[in-house]
């Protein structure tokens, strides 16, 4: 049977957690700039991170924080949850849940769709997992699913989910539909398309990135071109943000999300975040500091981001960066990222990076953090960073 939704209801404000009194949590202040965080001091696995930035790990008036827990050597992501409240610091684990893309929160918050092997699960924090849909088995013909979808997410008039599923040597483009299943194949693709993510102002619009790829049979390795293309459902329209940027020779293009207004931010790794309109296709910068990944809030006004990722070390450390963009004032949340726990070998395959991500609600930053010695979640309020830079 096909999952059920339960009817969206309108957001209220979620009541505030004083995660002072949470023991699950340790108050922690960044030495150089005294921002405060709340660190998850409670330890599920080996491994906590941050669910991935484009969707937010606190939605809605649910008390409840989603992350990711692994235990190596696995290299697998599973997801586990962890009531806000104070009075009631509930931990649940979903051992079940290894991921098979990113995955997102259900309208309210306290439900997760899940990406799990080949299909897609909701997740109660109380509950067993319900199914959605799963690939059709002669869809795969025998060939090995590496993965789903990169990031799950839905059309702004709550259909359909976009889906980038790797498959063999191969990637499909297709939707499914959040109330029947229904399976929707769009288009195959010979090249790696991947970070298929709907827009939040057009029902059939969405923004498929191109990426660097090795071949899983012959190890032959591809570069991309341009990364960022914009495409619809009814594949009348499949053309690059920017014409010109060519990755790696003239732009540094990379991790993008949609704004409210139907705009295109992104991370470029020399010049800062940039804003793109995916009808004109002309773009400016509007935070200057080179982020890997960023983020914004409902309102694009406030940006979050995190720097020398993929290096990590005293001469380049690792950071989170605060950014008000009323103002043109930033600072940083983690001013030094201590040294991750893992060997380089492992660093990239587990994917731990920041990942810094908005509430629903605008009141905190989730992130990975290591300041405790090793790697778990952290929470940033945001209200003192906005009064900190308000001028």
């Amino acid at each position: 049977m096909p999952f059920t939704p339960d009817p969206i209801a309108p957001m209220k404000p979620p009541p505030p957690h004083d995660l002072d009194q949470h023991p699950c949590f340790t108050p922690w202040r960044d030495p150089v700039s005294g921002v405060l965080s709340y660190v998850l001091t409670h330890r599920v696995g080996p491994l906590q991170k941050a669910w991935y930035f484009m969707e937010p790990s606190l939605r809605g008036e649910s008390p409840l924080l989603w992350f990711h827990v692994a235990h190596p050597p696995a290299r697998a992501w599973t997801s586990a949850a962890v009531r806000l409240d104070p009075a009631r610091p509930d931990v649940r684990h979903f051992p079940h849940s290894v991921a098979a893309g990113n995955p997102m929160l259900a309208p309210g918050g306290g439900t997760a769709w899940l990406p799990i092997a080949d299909g897609l699960y909701a997740q109660s924090f109380e509950g067993e997992p319900e199914e959605i849909f799963r690939l059709p088995r002669d869809l795969l013909g025998g060939r090995h699913l590496f993965n789903l979808v990169t990031d799950l997410s839905l059309s702004t008039d709550d259909r359909r989910f976009v889906l980038d599923c790797h498959i063999g040597n191969r990637w499909l483009i297709a939707t499914v539909d959040r109330h029947t299943g229904e399976f929707t194949p769009l288009r195959w693709f010979g090249n790696r398309h991947h970070h298929a993510v709907f827009s939040r102002h057009d029902p059939d619009l969405f923004m498929v990135n191109l990426g660097h790829w090795t071949d899983p049979i012959t190890g032959d390795k591809f570069e991309m071109n341009n990364r960022i293309w914009v495409m619809n459902t009814q594949l009348t329209r499949y053309e690059p943000l920017l014409p010109g940027a060519w990755f790696g020779r003239n732009s540094w293009n990379c991790h993008e999300w949609w704004t409210p207004e139907g705009k295109i931010d992104l991370c470029d790794y020399k010049r800062g975040v940039v804003e793109a309109d995916p009808t004109t296709h002309s773009s400016r910068v509007i935070w200057s500091r080179p982020c890997t990944h960023a983020q914004s809030d409902s309102t694009n006004r406030l940006f979050a981001g995190d720097v020398n990722c993929y290096k990590w070390n005293e001469r380049a450390p690792c950071a989170v960066w605060f950014f008000n963009r009323e103002t043109g004032r930033d600072l940083p949340i983690v001013s030094a990222m201590p040294p991750q726990p893992l060997e380089w070998r492992d660093f990239r395959p587990y994917h731990i990076d920041p990942h810094p991500s908005f509430s629903e609600d605008g009141r905190y930053i989730s992130y990975t953090t290591t300041a405790p010695g090793y790697l778990t979640v952290a929470l940033a309020p945001v209200a003192p960073l906005v009064e900190e830079t308000a001028s």
